[in-house]
């Protein structure tokens, strides 16, 4: 029973201690991206039956345990800078260091990790500021997913020397407006260029000549030519309202309906296309080239990249397009309560912790990332002070009762005497 008095107020004043360095934990990580909340709780050490053949007795006392909270979403914080990440939902990063460790975090503030080892075309990555690597799935050479799973999981690549494969054009449209036509040989010819890909992804200038048709009102003859290639010839007639009324072509030139084709010899491959002018009109007024459109892409180098909500690495290349260079993956933790805190707010799995899967924002809506943000501590100032003049108060009565005990103690040994 001596013993018994004691252990309580002592076992008291340890769990004090342990509430009072956890307090301190969250006062100081108040403004720490991703930071979480932990509160120390108590449960009583219950006395454990007396065995009749053995003087041990039960524990008595005081408990304490670590409530960590690390699944309590924080408000997000705008920062501007593409690399902050912010969590809407449920989830986690994933990191993993040099040593092949994974770890845990909402704190999305990352940045770019050069990797000496890695291949010269391929040594920018995803990370923080600890050196650990961000993890995702990155396509390969032909911008393609693998099977996204816990085994293909692997660092996030940004490289500066991929290239977007470009694509000839097929197909295009030309809107524009002639003069009117009315037959005189001395008519001045309207003239205009765009740009086309040929097969061996190269742009084009095709100029069209339009050459009005001396003697047949409101006619006239398209040449388009590349260089020194004619690609295409026919006779545009226009109808009394000035709209095109058919197109009829000349030499090998195929027609359809109000479109030609045009073939020929580019600069650096062949040039095959279908030209719409179903929009051309001839009125009054000098000729005026419109707009056009068409459907060939040039090759291009990267030249920044962006994330989206869905975890998207966007690449956005110098020919304007935008690939996926990779996704982010959000790890899904079914007890994240049970995790190690580690420095940068960053957690490990315990004994108790169940598997860590992973889910595909592509497929899963369950949470979103904001790119610019990051997402605030959940840590309450004024809630810390609270916890912290409380327990202040708790441990100097587990102190007076240990005092007391001291002293109810040293009395008895005097009596005894």
């Amino acid at each position: 029973m001596v013993l018994s008095i004691f252990a309580v107020p002592a076992t008291a004043i340890a769990a004090q201690a342990d509430s009072m360095a956890t307090i301190s934990h969250n006062i100081a990580n108040v403004n720490t991206p991703g930071s979480k909340t932990s509160v120390v709780q108590f449960r009583p050490l219950l006395a454990e039956a007396q065995s009749s053949t053995s003087k041990q007795r039960g524990t008595y006392g005081l408990e304490s345990y670590l409530r960590q909270n690390i699944g309590q979403q924080g408000s997000p914080i705008v920062t501007g800078r593409k690399l902050d990440l912010a969590i809407s939902g449920n989830g986690f990063f994933s990191l993993r260091n040099n040593a092949g460790d994974i770890t845990y975090t909402r704190n999305g503030n990352f940045q770019t990790l050069f990797d000496e080892s890695a291949p010269l075309d391929a040594n920018s990555f995803i990370g923080d500021n600890l050196g650990n690597y961000l993890l995702g799935w990155s396509v390969d050479q032909s911008f393609a997913f693998p099977n996204k799973s816990n085994a293909t999981l692997d660092r996030i690549l940004l490289s500066d020397n991929l290239s977007a494969d470009g694509a000839p054009s097929t197909a295009a449209s030309v809107s524009l407006v002639l003069p009117i036509n009315h037959g005189q040989a001395d008519a001045e010819i309207f003239s205009h260029n765009i740009s086309l890909i040929d097969a061996g992804i190269n742009s084009n200038e095709v100029r069209f000549d339009y050459i009005p048709i001396a003697g047949e009102r409101n006619a006239w003859q398209l040449r388009a030519s590349s260089g020194n290639s004619l690609l295409g010839e026919a006779i545009l007639r226009f109808d009394g309202d000035g709209e095109l009324q058919s197109i009829a072509g000349l030499g090998t030139t195929e027609v359809d309906g109000l479109s030609l084709r045009l073939q020929g010899a580019g600069s650096g491959g062949g040039i095959d296309v279908q030209v719409n002018l179903a929009t051309a009109r001839s009125y009054g007024g000098g000729g005026e080239l419109l707009a056009y459109e068409e459907n060939g892409v040039a090759g291009g180098l990267i030249e920044d990249y962006f994330i989206d909500e869905r975890g998207l690495v966007q690449g956005v290349f110098s020919n304007g397009q935008q690939r996926a260079l990779a996704q982010v993956a959000l790890a899904d933790l079914v007890n994240p309560d049970s995790f190690v805190q580690l420095e940068g707010n960053r957690y490990r799995a315990s004994e108790d912790s169940a598997d860590v899967s992973y889910y595909d924002l592509l497929e899963s809506r369950r949470a979103s990332i904001s790119s610019g943000q990051l997402e605030a501590s959940t840590v309450d100032i004024a809630d810390e002070f609270a916890r912290m003049i409380e327990t202040q108060n708790a441990y100097n009565l587990a102190s007076l009762t240990l005092q007391t005990a001291n002293e109810l103690t040293r009395t008895a040994l005097g009596v005894k005497r």
